[in-house]
């Protein structure tokens, strides 16, 4: 009852943005579940791809070449040159 009370307190003026913000909130909150969701499907679907020797390119490189980022991180990095 409280809250109900300070929210007829509030001038409009300041309610209504107020109110825009949080239904962009709410829209936003939305949206990201839609993402992470979209995500999960296209990785799944990539994982997928990477299992069927029928899709060219998408095998995982051989163990012993790695990936591009392991070959990166195993190769330390140069010293920059003495001024």
């Amino acid at each position: 009852m409280d809250e109900e009370r300070r929210e007829d307190d509030v001038a409009p003026e300041i309610r209504e943005p107020v109110e825009a913000a949080e239904d962009d909130l709410d829209d936003l909150e939305r949206r990201a579940e839609s993402v992470e969701e979209e995500i999960g499907d296209v990785h799944d679907d990539w994982e997928r791809k990477r299992r069927d020797e029928s899709i060219p390119g998408a095998q995982p490189p051989d163990e012993e070449e790695g990936s591009p980022a392991e070959k990166e991180e195993a190769e330390p990095e140069a010293d920059p040159p003495p001024e």
